[in-house]
């Protein structure tokens, strides 16, 4: 009995090993190479340059960055608030 538990798990590792792949490549590794190109000043020209952290220091200095934030904030709470008074509707009706 142990043996088919085991079998089954290998069966279904099998199936799953395509998706981690196609998932490993085009959603693991680009959120990677984007991370790590993050800390580069880079274009298709030049030679990439290290920068470290400074393009992050640029990021928490730069007024549209804070602007897009509150936006990002205010479609979050009107999406929260739709979806609070749909659900909470149909409730009624229930």
């Amino acid at each position: 009995m142990k043996m088919s538990k085991m079998k089954a798990d290998v069966q279904a590792l099998l199936f799953l090993l395509p998706f981690l792949a196609i998932y490993l490549l085009f959603t693991i590794w680009p959120m990677l190479k984007g991370v790590e190109m993050s800390f580069y000043k880079w274009s298709l020209i030049h030679k990439m340059e290290y920068l470290g952290l400074s393009n992050y220091e640029k990021l928490w200095q730069d007024q549209e960055f804070w602007a897009s934030v509150g936006h990002s904030f205010i479609l979050l709470a009107m999406s929260a608030l739709q979806y609070w008074l749909n659900n909470r509707k149909g409730a009624d009706d229930a």
